[in-house]
């Protein structure tokens, strides 16, 4: 599993979901990516790109409910606690 902290892991998230929304920022934690243009193949995509990138792992629940995850901030809250116990594990 990739380890990311602080600043690495923000810079990961960011780039990755500025690229699936095809913008050159990450937009603001309220920001609705489903309403901003992203399908719901598109933000599993993205989980997959976060689980992949950040060793964030989903569960079939999380990827079942992903509307509840589709803004920024809910998206980056929940690839930081899966990142979190990720690197706790390996401790």
């Amino acid at each position: 599993m990739t380890s990311a902290s602080g600043g690495r892991f923000d810079a990961i998230f960011d780039a990755a979901v500025a690229a699936a929304l095809e913008l050159e920022d990450v937009p603001s934690p309220e920001f609705d990516m489903l309403e901003g243009g992203l399908d719901s193949l598109g933000l599993v995509a993205l989980m997959m790109r976060l689980e992949d990138e950040l060793g964030a792992y989903w569960d079939a629940d999380e990827l079942s409910n992903r509307g509840r995850l589709a803004t920024v901030g809910a998206l980056r809250a929940a690839a930081r606690e899966r990142l979190w116990r990720g690197s706790e594990a390996d401790a």
